[in-house]
Formats: C-alpha cells, structure tokens, sequence
C-alpha cells in the first residue's frame, strides 16, 4: 500500500471525534492498568479460599490474576462472538470507506497538480504585425546584415510564444476587412463562426510548425502575407490554431489595424477568445 494513501486513511480515521475519544479512553485505562501493576498497587497473584464442611478448614487456590482475566476475556469473546463480529465488521467498513475517501482526495489532488503544471507550462502563441522577413547574409569583410527576404512592401504575421514551452501550429485563420465592415465588438472567433464577415475574406492556411519560447520577440510567418500600402486602414485580423507539448489543443485571436508604421491593437486585441 502507498505510505501516503495508508497515512491519510489514518489521518481521516483520527479526526473522527467519537472514535478519537474511544481511542482516548482505551489508552487511559491501558495506562492505569499498567501504572498499577508496575507499582504494586495491582497484585499479580490472588487467592481462591473456601472452608472445608467437614473438616473446618480454611483452603486456598493461589492464582495468576492476568491469566485468570484472560481466560475470562477468551470466554467473553466466545460468548459474543457473533455480536463482536458484527461490530469488527463495520469498524472495517467505515476504516475502508475512510481510506477510499483519502484516495479519491489523493486523486482529486494529482489532478489539479497535473492540471497546474499544465497551466504554468504549457505554450501560449498569440498572432501579430506586421513584419518583414529578414535574414543574416555576411560581407566580403566578414561583417553581418540584414537583408530582406520578400519584395519591397511585402509584410507577414508574426507570431510570439509567451510560454515556457514549445508550441505547435496546426492551422491559421486571417484576413483584412475594411475598417467600416468589421464588427469591434463581436470577437473575431464569433465573426469567423458566424460567418459575419465580407465573403471571402477568412484565408485559411493549414501547415504544421513549430515555435519555442520567445519572450518578448515575435519570429515572422511566412505563411501569412500581403502588401502594406494597399491595405493601410484596414483590420488584420487572425485565429491561430496550436498544440502544446501536452498535447492538449489551443487557440488565440488578434485583431490590429494597419498603419502606416505598422499597426494599432484594437480593444481587447489579444484578451478575447483565447484558450
């Protein structure tokens, strides 16, 4: 048996009052009975004594008083044995029960530990940008730059991970709305179910990646572009579909309105319809 399922069984035992007090009461008396024969003040020995009809005589039995008590406690057991078997029986079925309790508490337990480790150590990715692709290319004189990967104009989504672990990518829902067709105060996961949106706005991009904890950096996604200057006042928006390294699936939204240097989050840009 688990040390620690035994222990809170006998925990749960113990902080039932009237079975601690009968418990209390059985230590007392053992005690008193101990003190007393441990000091003489309970004899060891006793004498049986009758006198004889026919000569007058006095006779005496020594005996062992202990084991004259035992044999009276085993004739005692024998007696009612029925009844003490009854009474065994349901102090085993409430230590059971007890004990059952303590493992479904021991349970309980686990559960919300694994579920708190989930919670603290799990991905969480969120969508954003605009950005441009860039990449390291050395010089002749051995230095590094940055250089652009796509054509001038061309921008993508980031993506940033603010977890402690790695996540998944299984699928993003995007697009850009004009400002005047998109409904702030409806989350962008209800706009992409409930079909609210201009058709053929929603794109939906299905590719598996993988990104690591990033803190406060953002990596770009490739995945998902456009041209800035065409689409400057409109709302980029985005559903981002992931799994964590639990295997449990997720799901963020963003919404951000395209600026000339960039974008503005929207009210409640990454605080709605997320999990």
């Amino acid at each position: 048996m688990n040390p620690e399922i035994f222990g809170a069984a006998i925990k749960g035992v113990l902080t039932n009052k009237y079975l601690r007090r009968f418990l209390a009461l059985l230590a007392v008396v053992a005690a008193l009975i101990w003190i007393g024969i441990e000091s003489s003040l309970i004899p060891a020995h006793a004498d049986i004594c009758s006198k004889n009809e026919y000569t007058g005589n006095k006779e005496c039995a020594t005996y062992h008083i202990t084991l004259v008590a035992l044999w009276h406690f085993g004739r005692l057991l024998e007696d009612h044995a029925g009844a003490i078997t009854a009474i065994a029986t349901v102090l085993i079925g409430y230590f059971t029960y007890t004990l059952y309790q303590a493992t479904d508490q021991l349970k309980t337990l686990a559960k919300q530990q694994e579920k708190s480790t989930r919670i603290h150590e799990r991905a969480y990715l969120f969508g954003g940008g605009p950005t441009r692709r860039q990449e390291p290319r050395q010089l002749v004189s051995k230095d590094w730059i940055f250089v652009d990967v796509d054509p001038p104009d061309v921008v993508c989504m980031t993506i940033s991970n603010w977890g402690r672990s790695t996540g998944f990518i299984k699928k993003v829902q995007w697009g850009l709305c004009p400002k005047d067709k998109f409904r702030e105060d409806i989350s962008v996961g209800k706009l992409i179910r409930g079909d609210l949106l201009p058709s053929e706005t929603v794109q939906t991009v299905v590719k598996d990646d993988i990104y690591p904890p990033t803190g406060k950096d953002s990596i770009a996604y490739r995945h998902v572009s456009f041209k800035m200057t065409e689409n400057i006042g409109k709302i980029f928006f985005g559903k981002l579909f992931f799994e964590d390294i639990f295997g449990d699936p997720h799901h963020s939204t963003f919404k951000l309105e395209i600026v000339t240097k960039g974008s503005e989050p929207l009210e409640g840009c990454y605080s709605d319809d997320w999990g």
